[in-house]
């Protein structure tokens, strides 16, 4: 199922991002703002889409991306592991990668959106 998801999301982001598929590709790792170029205002158009693509309920950009991290300079560990309990979507190889490379860059990857919509569809 969850490649039905990634599929979909995939699609979704370069429609709302206006991605011209000859030159962009979308993957699980293409981070939404450096490779793709969103915006917040993109943001927004994509929360709104998903829940209309997956039918999975009102969506905030809060609910998948923990905002309390913004402009976060210093990473403390303890810190993520008690936030993160609120987000049970952020988990395996993306949690990881966020504790080894001690940034938050990656919540703002497509498999942080894949992720949430599977778990969202799993727990609704």
């Amino acid at each position: 199922m969850q490649a039905n998801i990634e599929q979909k999301v995939k699609d979704l982001l370069m429609e709302v991002l206006a991605l011209d598929d000859s030159e962009v590709e979308v993957t699980v790792d293409s981070h939404l703002v450096d490779d793709l170029a969103a915006e917040s205002i993109d943001f927004i158009d994509i929360c709104f889409r998903l829940e209309r693509e997956f039918n999975i309920g009102k969506v905030t950009t809060n609910d998948i991306f923990p905002t309390v991290f913004n402009g976060e300079r210093n990473f403390d560990e303890n810190k993520v592991n008690e936030e993160f309990k609120k987000y049970p979507h952020i988990n395996g190889d993306l949690l990881d990668e966020i504790k080894k490379n001690k940034s938050f860059k990656p919540l703002l990857k497509v498999k942080n959106l894949v992720q949430f919509v599977d778990w969202k569809l799993t727990n609704v």
